[in-house]
């Protein structure tokens, strides 16, 4: 038995990144057919209104549900790809260490951020739950299920925070600025 295998048999850290990379990757599918599933719920509904001239009811808000599943389950994985809205001019400017420094530096504020929103999602959850509560149009949507996107969302991003910090990319996304052409506006400023 190899080292690797022998790491993963008994629970190691190589073991540990591959749950996590499941867990994270795993509801980015179903963030990503939640795209086709609102493509498909709004044409139903603009050939219900334009063709037939019988607007339903449900499909905004189910519209609604699908965007904020995927903005939730995928966050994570966005995190991961490293897919996210940067700072890559800055970035590029620092030194080696201090690239590795705002990377870690980064991940905590992320793990901190995820962290709040799980505490207050779990929150809004229970009192959902509590108090039965529904939404306000003809589908009376229990509003625990959409609220429960939330702290699923949380925990995914603070988990690959955790990855992240403890092992972050080994140069983050910025080689590619640093060899793209330089933006010679900016030198106008």
């Amino acid at each position: 038995m190899s080292r690797a295998e022998h790491t993963s048999a008994i629970g190691g850290l190589p073991a540990v990144r591959r749950l996590i990379r499941w867990t994270v990757v795993t509801p980015a599918y179903l963030a990503a057919f939640s795209i086709a599933a609102v493509v498909a719920v709004m044409a139903y509904e603009v050939f219900c209104r334009y063709v037939l001239g019988a607007p339903t009811d449900w499909a905004l808000e189910i519209s609604t549900y699908l965007l904020a599943a995927l903005v939730c389950l995928g966050g994570g994985y966005t995190l991961r790809e490293q897919a996210h809205v940067g700072m890559e001019l800055v970035y590029a400017k620092m030194p080696l260490r201090g690239r590795r420094l705002a990377q870690r530096v980064s991940m905590v504020c992320v793990f901190v951020f995820a962290v709040i929103l799980l505490w207050d999602g779990v929150k809004e959850v229970r009192t959902a739950i509590l108090f039965n509560e529904r939404s306000l149009t003809p589908l009376a949507m229990p509003l625990a299920y959409p609220l429960a996107l939330m702290p699923i969302g949380a925990f995914l991003l603070a988990l690959q925070a955790v990855e992240l910090f403890f092992y972050p990319p080994t140069e983050p996304h910025v080689a590619a600025v640093e060899q793209a052409e330089p933006d010679h506006a900016l030198d106008t400023l």
